[in-house]
């Protein structure tokens, strides 16, 4: 895809965000949304990105969210991947609002290290606290508790030593 000067789209993206000092893995995020913009369009001329702006971008985000099964995050990414394209390397701000299809699915690796309500041990009927404490959170971390509080008492001689039957 060229420019009427003879460079390249992605260069004048990459020189506009290093005159802006982003950070280079923000241009190569921007470069790689655009580059799948540009491609799912079939475009072959910079001059086709000006047609219809607004309905390539909301057709290339529904496509995210629907084709692709993307996270929020992940389209909101590619959104903000070209609406800095428009308004700041073309110099052509999209006019319409862009009513997308939103992505549903949520993000990956969220974990609440608490237990549900219901799940939680009742603090008054608990015999050993160390257990009892270490049942709030989750397995791993009451894992490393547990050991970390061994290693504690073996090296304090704390007089203090849970049952662990």
């Amino acid at each position: 895809m060229s420019t009427q000067k003879g460079g390249k789209l992605l260069d004048d993206v990459q020189k506009v965000m290093r005159l802006k000092h982003y950070s280079i893995h923000t241009e190569r995020t921007y470069c790689d949304w655009i580059k799948q913009f540009v491609k799912f369009h079939k475009m072959h001329d910079r001059e086709e990105l000006s047609i219809n702006p607004e309905a390539k971008v909301e057709d290339f985000l529904s496509y995210l969210a629907m084709q692709r099964k993307v996270a929020v995050s992940t389209q909101n990414q590619a959104m903000n991947a070209l609406v800095f394209l428009y308004t700041q390397v073309l110099e052509e701000p999209l006019e319409k609002r862009i009513d997308a299809i939103r992505s549903t699915k949520k993000e990956k690796g969220v974990r609440s290290f608490l237990l549900r309500q219901k799940e939680r041990p009742d603090p008054l009927r608990c015999s050993d606290p160390l257990r009892c404490s270490a049942a709030l959170v989750s397995p791993g971390l009451a894992k490393r508790l547990i050991s970390s509080s061994v290693s504690c008492f073996l090296s304090f001689g704390c007089p203090f030593m849970p049952n662990w039957n």
